[in-house]
């Protein structure tokens, strides 16, 4: 009986544990697309000092990142995200509004793909 019991909460530990990955995440992805959309908004209005200072935060919460998603996410998806975010800047930079708004786009998927990774679904199960 004791070692179902420390197994049911072994269990519920892992669920739990699993639950908050998810939700932290969510969060920061939801916060990188937040400054990802900002930077976007800039761009359509030709501010490019304020879209690059918005995505430059966001590089930087990235990195501030790193220590978790190097360990919580595929490195193949960490890079890409990282490369999405220095394509997203170089129009900004150059001053490209097209070439911007395409960029961050892509930038947004990639983020969008991180988070929906990390959800539980039926074919991530079976």
């Amino acid at each position: 009986m004791k070692k179902a019991i420390a197994a049911a909460v072994l269990l519920a530990l892992l669920f739990g544990a699993a639950a908050w990955n998810i939700a932290h995440i969510d969060s920061l992805t939801g916060s990188l697309t937040a400054s990802a959309d900002e930077a976007l908004t800039y761009c359509r209005a030709e501010d490019y000092d304020a879209a690059e200072a918005s995505l430059r935060e966001a590089i930087e919460l990235w990195y501030g990142a790193e220590n978790y998603t190097h360990i919580m996410i595929r490195h193949a998806e960490v890079d890409s995200a990282t490369d999405a975010f220095y394509a997203a800047l170089e129009p900004i930079l150059t001053h490209d509004a097209d070439a911007a708004e395409s960029a961050i786009e892509c930038l947004k998927a990639h983020l969008q793909s991180i988070g929906s990774m990390e959800h539980v679904s039926f074919r991530s199960v079976f």
